[in-house]
């Protein structure tokens, strides 16, 4: 144990990882959870602990014939007592667990578990107006809401810890559309959410490119003892500005869009690219220049605008969406 933290401050770090029944946690896990908050013990010492503080406290096993055993809290326990939260850090807490589920370390969520409920209790006292704020807030999707596809506990849960600890994955993975699974083994890079889907950006085996990988077509994972090999000056918003999960291949455009009918002024608030410019014509008409990323998520959102938009330029990019509004005239006619 590092020689600045006694063995009181240990011990109430190991108490405040114990969940309350029914869930549970084990000694390895334990010993994991206490390591990422410097604090280096054996398993055996975890369980010499545990057995003596089971005497006092109301922590025990869930079933003592079943191996690895698993500690919580009895039902009626209190738990250990969290230091009072100021309305602040309770409401930013809960609007964590409410926004971040996805994106938190899986194992680290199950950490915080009484932290959320001391923010609830803690909210629950307060003046009515940090309680309101909860019922006052929503995120909108700016597109056709859609519900997130079910991703795996476990498989959650082991893609945090490898991406924590730059561990590869030996993963089961289902592509859409097909029936069996493919057996690989990855170097997990980054965890992407894009609107309800979650993506594994990864490298798969030892080759240099890096794919994307839906996270919910992970069937299976196991947490492997390599290290993950990640490409030399991996960066993940250049890969993000690049385009990658507007599922492109990292291309720029020098962008020209002619709009109708104010059907662009929302871009000289929000706009395009930090270096667009823009031409406002005294008949409604506006047109746009920009230097972006050439993806389907660009060409989607030219289409979603309907006749409000024209692309002048790139000619690619202006006959593609010109062959793709014919055929969808012509389902019409």
């Amino acid at each position: 144990m590092p020689e600045s933290r006694d063995t009181l401050q240990c011990l109430l770090e190991l108490l405040q990882h114990i969940p309350r029944h029914p869930q549970s946690i084990t000694v390895a896990a334990l010993r994991d959870a206490l390591a990422r908050n410097g604090f280096t013990l054996t398993e055996r010492s975890i369980q010499r602990h545990l057995a003596t503080l089971s005497q006092t406290l109301s922590i025990t096993t869930i079933d003592e014939r079943e191996k690895p055993y698993r500690w919580c809290w009895a039902p009626s326990a209190q738990g250990l007592t969290i230091p009072a939260l100021s309305r602040t850090a309770a409401l930013t807490l809960l609007m964590a667990e409410k926004h971040l589920q996805g994106l938190l370390p899986q194992p680290m969520l199950k950490e915080l578990g009484a932290y959320f409920e001391a923010a609830r209790r803690a909210l629950a006292s307060s003046s009515e107006g940090p309680r309101r704020w909860l019922d006052r807030v929503r995120i909108v999707p700016p597109a056709q809401p859609l519900f997130a596809p079910a991703i795996a506990a476990d498989v959650h849960e082991a893609v945090s810890k490898a991406l924590l600890d730059s561990r590869q994955l030996r993963i089961k993975y289902q592509k859409r559309g097909e029936k069996s699974t493919k057996d690989w083994t990855i170097h997990p890079l980054a965890l992407v959410q894009r609107g309800p889907m979650f993506y594994l950006y990864c490298r798969l085996f030892d080759y240099p490119d890096p794919r994307t990988l839906a996270l919910h077509r992970i069937k299976s994972a196991e947490l492997l003892d390599d290290k993950v090999d990640a490409p030399e000056g991996f960066d993940l918003d250049r890969q993000i500005e690049a385009g990658t999960w507007g599922f492109g291949a990292g291309q720029q455009i020098e962008l020209d869009l002619y709009f109708y009918n104010k059907a662009g002024d929302h871009l000289i608030e929000t706009p395009l690219a930090a270096d667009q410019q823009i031409t406002e014509f005294s008949n409604g008409e506006l047109r746009l220049k920009a230097r972006v990323a050439d993806t389907p998520q660009l060409r989607w959102w030219i289409l979603s605008i309907g006749d409000g938009v024209e692309v002048k330029k790139p000619k690619r990019l202006r006959d593609q969406i010109a062959e793709t509004a014919k055929a969808t005239a012509a389902l019409y006619q």
